[in-house]
């Protein structure tokens, strides 16, 4: 099993992966407009 650090560890690099392709996707969206 995981301790509780790697989980957060885990969610954490998660989290920060989605939000810079969602961020990367704004840019695109705006660029075409």
């Amino acid at each position: 099993g995981y301790t509780d650090e790697q989980i957060r560890l885990l969610w954490g690099g998660n989290l920060l992966r989605v939000w810079q392709q969602v961020e990367d996707m704004a840019l695109e969206l705006r660029a075409d407009s």
